[in-house]
């Protein structure tokens, strides 16, 4: 007679429940986004990955900076999105319509893509969120005699929104000689500046 040997079937791994609570396992207290990160994952603006992960250097793309933007504004889009690499049913399209309605973060020149998987630059956080909140608006006397980066000349572009960003910093993150124009966001930053804008408004 054959006795088969029995396999054990491997145990899953427990799943740890999703971070709302802020406290994410990679980052400590004493990161100076921590506040920022902690309040925005409370409030709901901007969650976790798996084993309680929140991934502060990983970089942020457009569509998830016109997502995490619109939880903050609350805009509804008055039409459907209309780009070409936005899917009508992909979970950022209203947010992405709605940001684009707005003039907050626009498309591409062509006006027919949004580069919804293209990294955001700081130069872009800065203006996007110039746009939403106003900033060098309600801080103009501010920006006028803050001190500026040593890589952001007057005639640069974005350079009030940018000047305005260090104005409101709450965390000391953008308190730096540089600023690193073309770099790309990654998610302590982002969370650093949505926050600061948050607060300021």
């Amino acid at each position: 007679r054959i006795i088969r040997a029995q396999v054990a079937t491997p145990t899953p791994a427990p799943v740890s429940p999703p971070v709302t609570d802020g406290k994410f396992a990679d980052v400590a207290s004493s990161h100076p986004a921590y506040q920022a990160i902690k309040s925005l994952n409370i409030d709901g603006i901007i969650s976790g990955y798996e084993n309680q992960q929140f991934r502060p250097t990983t970089e942020v793309t457009r569509g998830q900076a016109a997502a995490m933007i619109n939880r903050v504004l609350k805009l509804t889009p008055a039409k459907a999105v209309t780009f070409t690499d936005v899917a009508s049913n992909h979970s950022f399209a209203k947010d992405i319509a709605a940001m684009n309605e707005a003039g907050i973060i626009l498309g591409y020149t062509s006006g027919k893509k949004f580069g919804m998987y293209d990294s955001l630059s700081k130069s872009q956080l800065a203006v996007i969120l110039d746009r939403a909140f106003k900033i060098t608006q309600a801080q103009q006397s501010q920006v006028q005699t803050a001190s500026s980066y040593n890589d952001v000349s007057t005639s640069y572009w974005a350079y009030k929104p940018i000047v305005a960003l260090k104005t409101i910093d709450l965390t000391t993150v953008f308190q730096t000689s540089n600023f690193s124009v073309n770099d790309s966001t990654d998610r302590s930053e982002f969370s650093a500046a949505l926050y600061s804008a948050v607060e300021a408004k």
